[in-house]
């Protein structure tokens, strides 16, 4: 099964011309506002309502992959592109920074442990599959499992200069980016005694979110 939803972001213009040291360009991109809310308070993604593994792709929009699927498509395998004009002469001295955070509330059903991690993908901007080792470099920002209602809140950032393999492709000014949540659902002893139609489970997304930051003085030649 899998669902998906097309959205198209607006490229921010860089004006370079005047800018002071301390100017920055910021790209925000909702990612919990590709799911459609079902609910007021927060968004109840349209997540599968059963106990089940499963995977959500984010950027290019979102495609949910259960495993009998044969992974996200071709598009979502190659993540969003961004671009920022960085000449040969700026090297990697550009300040660039990515921040990825969110906060994800899950209630699983009776008799199962449920895991939920949220890796992001950053890659050059050439790669075919931003989520393959030997294309991008795919990182577990947060991670937690329970028998139980638990929340999984994250805030990472990254910045050129704090990471070796992150700041040559942050200071190329060319890279992709991907962000899997993925979701395994154990079942426990005397799960198969349960009425299968009273079994659900829920998703709550307060927020998930990426920030690119860029300095603009910083790609001026």
């Amino acid at each position: 099964m899998r669902r998906k939803a097309s959205i198209v972001i607006g490229a921010a213009a860089l004006i370079l011309a005047a800018c002071a040291a301390g100017t920055r360009v910021i790209v925000f991109i909702d990612l919990a506002s590709f799911l459609a809310p079902t609910d007021a308070a927060s968004l109840q993604a349209p997540l599968p309502s059963i106990p089940t593994s499963f995977d959500v792709y984010f950027l290019p929009g979102y495609e949910i992959v259960l495993p009998s699927d044969e992974g996200p498509s071709e598009a979502l395998r190659a993540g969003y592109p961004v671009e920022f004009p960085v000449p040969d002469q700026a090297g990697t001295g550009a300040r660039v920074g990515l921040r990825i955070a969110g906060s994800i509330s899950v209630t699983p059903a009776p008799l199962t442990n449920t895991t939920l991690s949220i890796e992001t993908a950053i890659a050059p901007a050439d790669a075919v599959d931003v989520y393959d080792a030997g294309d991008g470099h795919v990182v577990n920002i947060a991670s937690s499992e329970s028998d139980e209602a638990f929340t999984v809140e994250f805030d990472v950032v990254w910045e050129t200069g704090t990471d070796s393999i992150v700041d040559e492709i942050l200071g190329s000014g060319e890279f992709r980016l991907g962000v899997v949540m993925r979701v395994q659902v154990e079942e426990l002893p005397e799960f198969e005694s349960l009425d299968p139609t009273t079994i659900e489970v829920r998703y709550d997304i307060e927020y998930l979110f990426i920030e690119i930051t860029a300095y603009p003085i910083d790609f001026l030649p």
